[in-house]
């Protein structure tokens, strides 16, 4: 679907836990999609990288994407969010011009944006 994103579930945890997550892919349109929070960061260096597990899979995320999401991760529960340097293919032009094409409509539906300063 041209509206199809991915979510990130984050795994509760404690701060200093390793970062576990699940990417799941959703329909924008579907009446089934999750409650989501969007996150806004700055990017940072690139190259620097920390490895979260994703899927059960290790993989290297840029370290500001990392960080954010430890600093949001919750002690209790998982947490839904969308963060556009991991639930985008940074890799895939095409794919990239689409979700950005969309962007608006993926912040104007998570449920609140959360800001993280670094």
């Amino acid at each position: 679907s041209p509206r199809e994103i991915r979510l990130i579930t984050i795994s509760a945890g404690r701060f200093n836990d390793p970062l576990v997550c699940t990417l799941s892919h959703k329909d924008l349109d579907s009446h089934q999609i999750p409650e989501y929070e969007t996150i806004s960061y700055c990017w940072g260096n690139a190259a620097q990288r920390n490895i979260i597990v994703l899927n059960n899979l290790p993989i290297s995320v840029p370290s500001s994407s990392a960080a954010a999401l430890r600093h949001v991760r919750l002690c209790q529960s998982d947490r839904t969010v969308w963060l556009d340097a991991i639930c985008i293919n940074q890799n895939d032009i095409e794919e990239r011009s689409r979700q950005v094409a969309i962007m608006g409509a993926i912040y104007r539906n998570g449920t609140r944006n959360l800001i993280y300063l670094g």
